[in-house]
């Protein structure tokens, strides 16, 4: 079968024998080794057989020992459909041209569909994506990832909560949810203002109710900072109490670090991927680079509304470079130093600030340089506390 496969791939003919030397013909081509196939009697003098089209100058050369007649009926494979395509030339790159025209007609943007924004909000939506080269007319191969296309608008766009990212055949949509406007506050019940935790009182800013203690009181948890009860009434104390609060923070810094950073050399390769094969196209030669960090982005072919099993695919291979950093004590105090800063910093209140930092312990331990420091922090440390009537 494989045999016949390769014979009808390379050229196969359809000849009809006519006369009393017909088996006489067939014999001899069988003992000169040319692959016959399908061999039929059609008439009493008159038989049929397909043979590769490269054996006809021996068929030819057979006839003239056995006196018959022969006739080709038919022609397939590759050979005679090239010979077919050739006088038919024009036909041929007009239609291979027309495809081509259509595959790019197909796979390129030509509606970008914003929804869930407000005019304001999808105007600086539109700004944002012709900036980043995605708008109608563009080819999608050469668009940023959707996950990257997301990041960018939301960093962008304050008006935004989430956005999301999606190609659908020709039409690039984008779904936005936008922040709401936050709602009034209600009335508040009446109240007292106490100390959240303990603290030294730096400023007060008193709207309503009366102040219970003074600028540098030292005032601990649960104490009346501003109370309700204002001339023979109840009422909800307002302000902001500002005092200095304290935090004990521990960090720890390794003497010796390695870091990975990019050399700046790159290599780029494409290729064409049919179904789980890859063609390369080009940059297809293999990396020299002993660390890299490799980078593969996959954009899929479509024909009309159909995603043909066919995409293109880039891959980007940088180089890096693996650094070894020594610290000195002075330096690894000082990292430790911002690295407490920085861990405080994120559990802190909206507001607070750090006034101060004393390092109460430090030691270098098994290669480590460890460090425990407390800060002095100005927040605000006024909570409510409702005041219960009877």
């Amino acid at each position: 079968m494989k045999n016949l496969w390769f014979q009808q791939l390379s050229g196969l003919v359809k000849v009809e024998v006519t006369g009393k030397g017909a088996e006489r013909l067939i014999n001899q081509l069988v003992r000169d080794g040319i692959f016959l196939s399908r061999i039929e009697r059609t008439g009493g003098e008159h038989l049929s057989f397909y043979m590769p089209a490269k054996a006809v100058p021996a068929l030819r050369q057979a006839r003239r020992q056995h006196r018959v007649k022969i006739r080709f009926t038919e022609r397939s494979g590759l050979p005679f459909a090239w010979k077919r395509a050739r006088n038919r030339w024009g036909l041929m790159a007009g239609t291979l041209l027309f495809i081509l025209v259509l595959t790019v007609l197909s796979n390129t943007v030509w509606k970008v569909e914003i929804v869930g924004a407000k005019p304001g909000t999808e105007e600086k939506i539109v700004r944002q994506l012709k900036m980043m080269g995605i708008e109608r007319g563009k080819l999608q191969f050469f668009l940023a990832e959707p996950e990257e296309i997301q990041r960018k608008l939301a960093e962008k766009i304050d008006e935004i909560t989430w956005v999301g990212v999606q190609t659908d055949g020709t039409t690039f949509r984008i779904q936005v949810v936008e922040k709401e406007r936050p709602k009034a506050d209600p009335p508040l019940s009446p109240r007292h203002l106490v100390a959240g935790k303990e603290a030294i009182i730096v400023e007060m800013y008193v709207e309503k109710g009366q102040k219970m203690v003074s600028v540098n009181d030292y005032v601990s948890p649960g104490q009346i900072l501003v109370s309700g009860l204002a001339g023979g009434r109840a009422v909800a104390a307002e302000g902001t109490v500002l005092g200095k609060t304290w935090y004990k923070t521990a960090a720890e810094i390794k003497m010796k670090t390695e870091y990975s950073v990019l050399s700046g050399e790159k290599m780029t390769a494409h290729a064409i991927k049919f179904w789980d094969f890859s063609l390369p196209v080009w940059g297809f030669q293999k990396d020299r680079y002993q660390q890299k960090k490799v980078e593969r982005t996959e954009k899929p072919f479509h024909f009309l509304f159909w995603k043909l099993p066919v995409s293109y695919i880039k891959t980007t291979v940088r180089e890096t470079e693996v650094h070894e950093k020594t610290y000195s004590v002075e330096e690894a105090r000082k990292a430790g130093l911002e690295m407490a800063k920085k861990d405080l910093l994120s559990r802190l209140p909206e507001g607070a600030e750090i006034e101060s930092e004393k390092i109460l312990h430090e030691k270098l331990e098994n290669g480590t340089f460890k460090l425990t420091v407390l800060f002095d922090v100005i927040e605000n440390i006024a909570v409510g506390r409702p005041i219960h009537t009877n």
